[in-house]
C-alpha cells in the first residue's frame, strides 16, 4: 500500500507545483526554485518508468510542460541579468568618452554577473 501511495503522490503533486511556479513570489535564484525543479524531475522520471496507470501520459505531458516553463523562467532571468549588465557597460562607455577604461569597465561588469549565473547553472546541473 505504501508503494502505491508513493507512486500516486507524484500525480497529486502536480497542482501544487503548478501553483508554486505561477506564484509571483517565486524567484529563479530563490530557495524554493531548485526544489521545485527537483520534484518535477523526479515526477517525470517516475512517470516515465511507470506507464501502467491510465492517466500517466497526460500527467507526464503536464509535468514536462511545467519543466519547460521553469526553464523559460531561467532563460528570462539570465537574459535579464545580461541585459542589465550590457546597459551598464554601454552607459559607462558613453561616460568614459575615449579615456580608454571602457574595456576594463566592461570586463568588471561582466565578471560581476558571471558568478551568480555560474552558480545558478551549477545548481541546475547538479
Amino acid at each position: 500500500v505504501a508503494g502505491i501511495s508513493d507512486r500516486l503522490a507524484h500525480y497529486d503533486e502536480l497542482a501544487a507545483l503548478q501553483g508554486s511556479l505561477a506564484s509571483p513570489a517565486l524567484k529563479v535564484g530563490g530557495a524554493q526554485f531548485l526544489p521545485l525543479l527537483t520534484r518535477a524531475d523526479e515526477a517525470i522520471a517516475a512517470m516515465s518508468g511507470s506507464s501502467h496507470f491510465s492517466d500517466t501520459s497526460s500527467y507526464l505531458n503536464r509535468f514536462k510542460s511545467l519543466q519547460a516553463r521553469a526553464q523559460q523562467l531561467v532563460r528570462s532571468h539570465v537574459q535579464s541579468i545580461l541585459a542589465s549588465a550590457t546597459e551598464k557597460v554601454q552607459q559607462q562607455i558613453k561616460e568614459s568618452q575615449g579615456r580608454g577604461d571602457a574595456s576594463l569597465a566592461a570586463y568588471v561588469q561582466y565578471q560581476a554577473v558571471a558568478a551568480p549565473i555560474h552558480d545558478l547553472m551549477v545548481d541546475l546541473t547538479a
